[in-house]
């Protein structure tokens, strides 16, 4: 099981692959984060050659809190706040406000929440 967990962050942490509705409402599986700087901060030390897990795990010891993670939510795509290189290309750090996770056994509607993600780009829009 540890080991689905990591291949399923390797391929989920830097974009959150949506699909929408008429609400604006997407749902997607990535890496989401209190504030964008812990973004930063995990790109970074991803990009220095650790793995998503340790990334994670750097980036919430400094926090004190599990500042990070990777689920699978529902969200409203808020505003652009930032951009980084990534080592699969460019990206945007965008707000999101999380309006429902799936648990495992189904999706659960929770109080809106604000929090921070990756959205890769088109080369050709960076």
């Amino acid at each position: 099981m540890r080991r689905i967990a990591t291949v399923l962050l390797v391929l989920a942490a830097w974009m959150f692959p949506s699909f929408g509705n008429a609400q604006g409402v997407e749902v997607g599986t990535g890496l989401i984060c209190d504030t964008a700087e812990q973004v930063k901060q995990f790109v970074t030390a991803f990009n220095g050659g650790v793995g998503n897990e340790a990334a994670l795990q750097a980036v919430n010891a400094e926090a004190k809190t599990n500042a990070c993670g990777v689920a699978s939510i529902a969200y409203l795509k808020g505003e652009k706040v930032g951009a980084i290189r990534t080592k699969d290309g460019n990206a945007y750090i965008h707000q999101v406000v999380v309006v429902g996770i799936n648990v495992g056994a189904g999706w659960v509607r929770g109080a809106p929440m604000v929090q921070y993600t990756l959205f890769l780009t088109k080369e050709e829009e960076a």
